[in-house]
């Protein structure tokens, strides 16, 4: 899951270190500050990964339009490389899979899962004769220590890979690494070449190139009469270990029935100096480089792809609206579709999206069918008012909570057999437009899950957060209210505060506010909502 998120050289956003990501993540700050590029950096990844491109970024889309890779890096420079920072709490790495043709060893089947904590991915793009291109992607994992740093040609071929700042892509011999072009978050593929026609060995789809590395460095100092696949064997066995440590290569060595590579592991790390022990070090590491990256690049690729996104400006609501057989999954950034999406969803799932809204603002509503018509009707008690002759904040909002409602209960009204994927995140920019004060405060309510309908209290999904930009001192308090009510824990949600800096660099830095747990402000600038009248 996403744990933390940062940008380098993104319009203003020059340094961002990476913040945390809560639960109920608000961006605040005066106009032109740079939260709202901030918070249209994940529909600008989702459109660039939904959408099949050329270029690891698509800048104009359908959810957001940032023009080109010029407008979008910071003062314009097209010498600088613009960075998507991202901060897992941990990812699970499968090893490839292994098979080995010789009829003396049998199929070795996947390795073991490996669970990385901490895991940073940082993936950097470019530009090149106007075309935006991936120049590097940097990966590590905080609980072995180790990092990678991948480079990549203009054409998207690797051309470097360091681990702990060793080079390590001569090490992949006779192996084709294969880096599909047009792809933020690639999957990197390696196929082992066959060195003639009549080669049989070892073979390998995902990875696993440091073997015949290995196979060649430790073949000289064995017994001339193991065969090759025998030493891959043992090696792979080797590489497969939860960590590289003197302890894990002893429980090997006892498995190996070769003498003279059975007394070569039991010597491996007795030096203080040990150039063979820091060599098959490097290789192991290496050796998982492609099946890491792999893993953090897909964990990253299912959160952006399963966010949701709600621009600012939404679409006017209207007296009618022509029917359409759609089936519409979720609601477009700027609420244009919403009356067919409420005539994709069930009249149970109607109903139970209205008794929430109701449950919050006192009103519901109600979809009317005519003949090729569609009618939005809000239902106070016995009245029923068509959405158009109310108030026009209402018919802003209800695209809105219509999106958090789906975000919140998507898994559990699947429309097919098989069930829905849970949103990771709902992108949210100025919910409380057109709304009075009080009712932009009870958007806190609808993020905190606390309105309930007949079955009890709505709980939000545990994978679920909110990003939400806005200018509301009153949903900022209610937040702070709330958490005071014991209803919200002050864990679950964080400011990030953006202020342009002083000087004449065009940049913001990002400082980060959380509530005590009175639902008091820490760390507030004073005056933040007041106009600043000095000279």
């Amino acid at each position: 899951m996403l744990a933390k998120f940062g940008l380098k050289n993104f319009r203003r956003l020059e340094n961002i270190i990476p913040v945390d990501i809560a639960p109920i993540t608000l961006l605040v700050g005066r106009n032109s500050s740079g939260k709202s590029s901030f918070l249209r950096t994940f529909p600008l990844l989702r459109q660039s990964i939904l959408t099949r491109t050329s270029a690891p970024i698509l800048w104009y889309g359908d959810y957001v339009d940032f023009g080109s890779f010029e407008g979008a890096v910071h003062n314009n420079d097209k010498s600088k490389n613009i960075s998507f920072i991202f901060n897992l709490d941990k990812v699970t790495v499968r090893q490839p899979r292994i098979y080995v043709e010789d009829p003396s060893y049998p199929v070795f089947g996947t390795g073991p899962e490996i669970i990385s904590k901490d895991v940073t991915l940082n993936v950097s793009i470019g530009t090149q004769q106007e075309k935006t291109r991936l120049s590097q992607a940097e990966y590590s994992f905080n609980n072995d220590g180790i990092n990678y740093k991948a480079t990549f040609d203009d054409r998207g071929k690797l051309t470097s890979i360091l681990v702990n700042d060793r080079e390590g892509i001569d090490s992949f011999g006779n192996h084709r690494v294969i880096v599909p072009t047009g792809a933020l978050l690639p999957e990197i593929v390696i196929w082992r070449e066959a060195e003639n026609s009549s080669q049989t060995g070892l073979f390998t789809r995902f990875g696993a190139p440091a073997i015949d590395a290995a196979a060649r460095l430790l073949a000289p100092m064995l017994d001339k009469r193991i065969k090759p696949n025998q030493l891959r064997h043992h090696i792979q066995g080797l590489f497969f270990m939860p960590s590289f440590t003197v302890e894990n290569i002893k429980k090997q060595a006892a498995r190996v029935s070769t003498r003279s590579l059975q007394k070569l592991l039991n010597n491996l790390g007795n030096e203080p100096n040990d150039q063979l022990y820091s060599d098959l070090n490097h290789l192991f590491w290496l050796n998982r480089f492609v099946p890491a990256f792999n893993a953090a690049s897909t964990s990253v690729r299912s959160t952006i792809t399963e966010s949701l996104y709600i621009g600012p400006a939404r679409a006017r609501t209207e007296r009618y609206y022509r029917y359409q057989d759609l089936s519409v999954s979720e609601i477009d950034s700027d609420g244009k579709n919403f009356p067919m999406f409420l005539n994709s969803l069930t009249e149970s799932q109607i109903l139970d999206l209205s008794n929430w809204i109701s449950n919050l603002y006192g009103y519901g509503i109600r979809l009317s069918r005519t003949v090729g018509h569609l009618t939005i009707n809000l239902v106070e008690g016995k009245t029923v008012t068509n959405v158009v002759d109310t108030g026009y904040g209402v018919s802003q909002i209800l695209p809105v909570l219509a999106q958090i409602w789906w975000a919140v209960n998507r898994s559990r009204f699947g429309r097919t057999s098989r069930p829905s994927r849970d949103v990771s995140m709902i992108a949210i920019e100025q919910p409380e437009l057109h709304l009075h004060p009080a009712h932009q405060a009870l958007l806190a309510d609808a993020l905190v899950g606390e309105a309930s309908d007949e079955k009890g209290a709505r709980q939000r999904s545990s994978r679920l957060k909110f990003l939400i930009e806005t200018h509301s001192e009153a949903l900022v308090n209610r937040l702070g209210e709330l958490i005071a009510l014991k209803k919200l824990s002050p864990e679950d949600v964080q400011v990030l505060i953006f202020e342009p800096k002083e000087d004449d660099s065009r940049s913001t830095e990002v400082k980060v506010s959380k509530f005590g747990s009175e639902g008091e402000l820490l760390n507030w600038p004073y005056g933040f909502f007041q106009a600043n009248l000095a000279k």
